[in-house]
């Protein structure tokens, strides 16, 4: 010990939280985004499809880097709040995909041929090919 210092013990561990109770809190207040359909899924796992060019100064989940992109169908998650028209204060569900894209396909010929890109992508977003 240097002079004019002190030393203390280690304080003792941290008592365990009641994790149960915390995880029924949680649970409880989930905001949930999924809607009843407003009309059947336009596609299905496995369709090709292209991304629009969606040139709108609006709000939009659709990426600049993946406008006008082909890709594929990989999952469809139902129909949820569309963000681009709830931004507006208009609940508007659409069906929601995911979408995988081939690297080069956002990126360029640069891009390494084994990567994808997965994205979650709303219905009004896409277009058969």
């Amino acid at each position: 010990v240097l002079a004019g210092t002190t030393t203390r013990a280690p304080a003792p561990p941290a008592t365990p939280r009641n994790l149960e109770g915390a995880l029924a809190r949680v649970r409880a207040n989930l905001a949930h985004f999924d809607r009843p359909a407003p009309a059947p899924p336009t596609f299905a796992v496995g369709d090709p499809v292209r991304t629009r060019r969606h040139g709108h100064s609006g709000h939009t989940r659709l990426p600049a880097y993946a406008r006008a992109a082909a890709g594929t169908i990989t999952a469809h998650h139902g129909a949820h709040v569309f963000a681009d028209r709830n931004a507006e204060g208009i609940e508007d569900p659409q069906h929601l995909y995911t979408v995988e894209f081939d690297a080069a396909e956002l990126w360029g010929n640069e891009a390494d041929p084994r990567d994808t890109v997965r994205l979650d992508l709303w219905e009004p977003y896409l277009v058969c090919p």
